[in-house]
């Protein structure tokens, strides 16, 4: 009975001695993505389980290592990178990253803000164009119809506005005396402009099947930007 107890102590003994040596064997968990996906690199047996232990490690560790330390992290909502203090993004990180997201809302509101008044302005401005007169030159079998055989397009246009106008697009619809309230049937864009007070005469030629007016449909004209006042 001594000697089966003196065994057992033994053996527990060498147990606990030989413990912190089978643990410094066992692997640590990864501190970053970075040694997350070099990990996985040299345990995974085929490229597909290589890929989902790799997505993995993006799911857990979300920021990688930055240019001269730290971590950064990509935003797919400002689409930019932000500086973290943890791979795995802590409070403080994601109040950072709200911040930046509440920064690009602004912003954006902003820009689209300027926007709707710039096309605002550009679309009251259009009655400042005046069609002073237009014709059709069809060359086609039917006199009437550009589509048949294509023609020439004249037309005398003028800006009594106070502002310059560029790129000039003209439309058309069908019949005459129409009121010009919608951009359909484009026919073409002139990359022209036009100062205040003054009129322009632009020709413009059309190929077989480039158009379908006929004479006698309303011309209408729509503007891509407006000058400063002149």
């Amino acid at each position: 009975m001594q000697a089966r107890r003196v065994a057992l102590v033994f053996a527990a003994l060498a147990s606990s001695q030989a413990s912190p040596n089978l643990q410094a064997k066992q692997p640590t968990s990864p501190l970053d993505q970075e040694q997350c996906t070099n990990r996985a690199a040299m345990v995974a047996r085929t490229p597909q389980g290589l890929g989902v232990m790799i997505e993995n490690c993006r799911r857990i560790f979300p920021a990688v290592r930055a240019e001269g330390g730290g971590y950064a992290f990509f935003d797919t909502v400002t689409q930019k990178w932000i500086r973290v203090s943890s791979p795995r993004l802590n409070q403080n990180d994601l109040e950072t990253i709200r911040k930046y997201r509440v920064e690009k809302r602004r912003s954006d509101d902003y820009a689209n803000y300027h926007h709707e008044l710039e096309q605002k302005e550009i679309r009251d401005y259009i009655s400042h164009l005046e069609i002073l007169n237009y014709s059709f030159d069809c060359s086609g079998s039917l006199a009437t119809d550009c589509a048949l055989g294509g023609g020439t397009l004249r037309v005398q246009i003028k800006n009594i506005g106070l502002k310059s106008v560029q790129n000039i697009s003209f439309y058309y619809q069908f019949g005459m005396n129409l009121d010009c309230n919608a951009e359909s049937n484009q026919i073409f864009q002139e990359l022209v402009s036009v100062s205040p007070g003054s009129s322009i005469n632009i020709n413009h030629h059309f190929n077989i099947g480039e158009a379908n007016f006929h004479t006698g449909d309303t011309i209408c004209v729509s503007i891509a930007g407006i000058g400063g006042l002149q």
